[in-house]
């Protein structure tokens, strides 16, 4: 499990995007296809909504919603989406997966704008019956297709609409359990440490890979809408409870992803290291890693796991392999900022000011790595020295530092909890 929270300047994607998502049908008459009789002309809908909400719905890249020109189709996007919300809330509705994945992907990009899509939203996870294993091609076909609606579509809604200050992570699992992810993943992580050439092997790996897409597809989603803090307590309760292994396993790889934004959960990921699965305490291990990024703490870690010295020997090469790979990103993602210069700026500058807290903190990390070469961005990072934020306020003082070489006093305001 590494993180892999990487800032992309994604300026080139992002008109490419939006000149697409321009040469469409009205989103009205699209709406009317896929409720229609025709199965043509649902087809249709269903591949033109798919080309345009695939760049904007969740998860995309966290920055990509921040370039100008993205940003301003998606506002108009949302403009046209909004009344009709009532027509795209009937679609979920419907027996058919693929009108389903096409409404939900049509939420996905309408934002907090679309709140009123939240009981619906509700009221299909509750009620959507778990998937069952079959052996008929039919089936299994329309349960592959429900598996993206269940770990894809409706996850993208769910985070585009959510309330801000409320966790978006039950509904999450509670898809994930609908989706049966247990079938594919209540594996025995002995043999996924410690592998045996044979077929049991063979399912592990299988069942680990399943397990590692569910725990990127969920980082991605809330990563990219900005939803970290919030989540925190909710992934480290599911990262202790004993029921399932698979869905301890999934909060831990979602909080480790989270990286330092997953400090809360520190203390229940210690408390996991006494667990009784050696196995589950060397995920534990992986994640305090990941979240702490401190090599000094591998060999007090190995000896609270109860290692034997190969699985010493592993766990160490593990960690610092890790830890090169994430120092060998943090440099491109530098070169590519320094590279980029003055280009990076519009992207930084719409996180700032539209951003969540999250992407507001991302901000002011890059504009820290441009240095000098962000001077455009003095005056917005003066308005954030009033800040409701304590954090928000410290970060874009330091910022200023660096670019003017001069202290800045902070503007004392009273402090309000991260969102």
């Amino acid at each position: 499990m590494v993180v892999r929270t990487l800032f992309i300047i994604p300026a080139l994607i992002s008109l490419a995007a939006t000149a697409q998502a321009t040469d469409r049908k009205p989103l009205k008459q699209l709406v009317a296809d896929l409720a229609g009789p025709s199965a043509s002309a649902r087809e249709t809908a269903q591949s033109e909504i798919e080309a345009f909400c695939e760049p904007f719905g969740y998860p995309y890249d966290d920055s990509i919603g921040f370039d100008p020109e993205t940003r301003k189709w998606l506002m108009a996007y949302r403009r046209e989406a909004t009344p009709l919300l009532p027509e795209i809330l009937k679609l979920l509705d419907r027996d058919d997966p693929d009108v389903v994945a096409s409404a939900a992907a049509l939420l996905s990009v309408a934002g907090p704008e679309a709140k009123a899509a939240i009981p619906k939203l509700k009221s299909v996870v509750e009620n959507s019956r778990p998937l069952a294993m079959v052996d008929d091609s039919n089936a299994l076909v329309y349960n592959q297709k429900m598996m993206g609606v269940y770990l894809y579509a409706l996850p993208g809604a769910l985070v585009s609409v959510w309330p801000p200050d409320k966790p978006v992570t039950p509904q999450l699992l509670k898809l994930v359990a609908k989706a049966r992810i247990e079938q594919f993943g209540n594996f025995d992580l002995k043999e996924l440490y410690e592998p045996k050439e044979d077929a049991t092997q063979m399912t592990t790996r299988h069942n680990w890979h399943a397990v590692s897409f569910m725990i990127d597809l969920l980082a991605r989603s809330l990563l990219s809408s900005g939803r970290t803090r919030i989540e925190v307590p909710v992934l480290a309760q599911a990262a202790s409870d004993e029921s399932s292994t698979t869905m301890r396993i999934i909060a831990m790889g979602v909080l480790a992803e989270f990286g330092n934004e997953a400090t809360a959960a520190l203390p229940t990921l210690r408390q996991c290291l006494k667990d009784k699965n050696i196995w589950l305490r060397r995920v534990a291990a992986q994640t305090i890693l990941q979240i702490e990024r401190d090599p000094s703490q591998i060999e007090s870690l190995i000896v609270s796991i109860g290692l034997s010295e190969k699985q010493s020997r592993d766990f160490d090469e593990d960690a610092r392999e890790q830890f090169a790979q994430i120092r060998q990103e943090e440099k491109e993602l530098i070169d590519r900022l320094k590279g980029g210069g003055e280009e990076s700026l519009p992207m930084c500058l719409g996180m700032l000011k539209h951003g969540r807290n999250f992407h507001q903190r991302k901000a002011l990390a890059y504009l820290a790595m441009l240095g000098p070469a962000a001077k455009s961005a003095v005056p917005a990072l003066k308005e954030r020295l009033n800040d409701h934020d304590e954090e928000i306020r410290k970060l874009a003082a330091e910022v200023l530092r660096r670019i003017e070489a001069k202290p800045v006093a902070e503007q004392p305001t009273s402090p309000e909890r991260d969102r």
